[in-house]
């Protein structure tokens, strides 16, 4: 769409977007561009935009980069993780991907390994993984769509995997990809991937506790309201609805989602919801007006629907504004499982 040539410094500020009407048309909360800048910066780079209105914009950064050959061969070297005893599964959909994997394993005298890549991973069978000691599976999160809903009972509940040691190799743009696994002992690395970061991942897995006692504490802070609520999550952000869908349910609630306010409303007319996880920010009617409009539909009823907010704009006038509308709680982004807990038990609690 095109910054006009006296907006464009702007574009890199938080919260600030060169058009004020872009939230509402396009959506978006006017922080990408200051954090791509401030990871430009560390990265000892500048980052510029050029841009024609009504034509269109080209963003260029520059920066700083080593190669990590030498530091990737000290670090295998100075490790002391000894694999000898260990089998090792590695299912990647890129043979490059698995080679690299399957080299650090070898590196760390892992003498029994399995790779499934391209054409073979589909030959992967993940119950033929578990039951014993020293077992690690490495898994590609390109390959999960290939785990049937029994795998995935399997991955996440058989006590026969709790022997396993797992680690996911993801984009780093697959948050949703963690609300997946319902085990605390699993460890997501980012690809490309480093042998740094691998053996960050496998130090943990080594020195954590048994995973049936993981299991147990995530269950328990998981479930710790105790209820089963239906819950309209409104959120315009698909990456954002799966992470907070995954975590809900989790929990044992059940998740209506809105992409935005006039659907938040079009959604209370239908039925009737516990809670609403209500976004800020969202396209063609925002969390705040909406929220004032759920407060004029209930007025002179004796029922109340509690509303929590949900923002990354972690200031006190943006709390206050929520209070000012009828809003009865407030989760800064990104969300974490406890406190969402945490808040739905105190808000509904309120209510009963």
């Amino acid at each position: 769409i095109g910054i006009p040539k006296s907006k464009t410094k702007n574009s890199f500020e938080s919260f600030r977007q060169a058009d004020s009407s872009t939230t509402r048309r396009y959506g978006g909360t006017g922080l990408g561009l200051a954090i791509t800048s401030r990871i430009v910066s560390l990265m000892k780079g500048r980052i510029w935009v050029e841009s024609e209105e009504g034509q269109g914009s080209r963003f260029q950064f520059t920066c700083v980069l080593q190669n990590p050959g030498e530091d990737e061969v000290a670090a295998l070297s100075e490790s002391k993780i000894d694999l000898s005893k260990a089998t090792a599964k590695i299912v990647c959909k890129r043979h490059h991907t698995a080679d690299v994997v399957a080299s650090f394993f070898d590196s760390m005298h892992c003498k029994n390994i399995e790779l499934f890549a391209e054409d073979r991973v589909s030959a992967f069978d993940p119950r033929t993984v578990g039951g014993r000691n020293h077992q690690w599976l490495i898994l590609d999160a390109e390959c999960m769509d290939l785990l049937s809903h029994e795998d995935w009972e399997y991955v996440n509940r058989s006590p026969k995997f709790d022997h396993v040691k797992l680690i996911v190799l993801c984009r780093s743009d697959s948050l949703s990809i963690q609300s997946r696994f319902q085990r605390k002992d699993v460890e997501f690395v980012i690809k490309p991937v480093q042998s740094e970061n691998l053996i960050t991942s496998v130090e943990r897995l080594l020195a954590s506790k048994p995973a049936k006692e993981q299991r147990e504490k995530s269950l328990s802070t998981v479930t710790a309201s105790e209820l089963s609520l239906n819950i309209l999550l409104a959120e315009d952000v698909k990456v954002n609805q799966k992470v907070a869908v995954g975590l809900l349910k989790l929990m044992g609630h059940q998740v209506e989602v809105a992409n935005n306010g006039v659907e938040v409303l079009e959604q209370i007319q239908k039925q009737d919801f516990d809670v609403i996880l209500m976004d800020i920010e969202m396209p063609e009617m925002d969390g705040i007006e909406a929220t004032e409009k759920v407060r004029e539909i209930e007025a002179g009823g004796s029922r109340k629907t509690p509303i929590i907010a949900m923002t990354a704009h972690v200031v006190q006038d943006v709390e206050r504004r929520c209070q000012d509308v009828g809003m009865d709680g407030y989760i800064s982004k990104p969300i974490d499982a406890e406190k969402v807990g945490q808040i739905i038990s105190q808000v509904v609690s309120q209510q009963r």
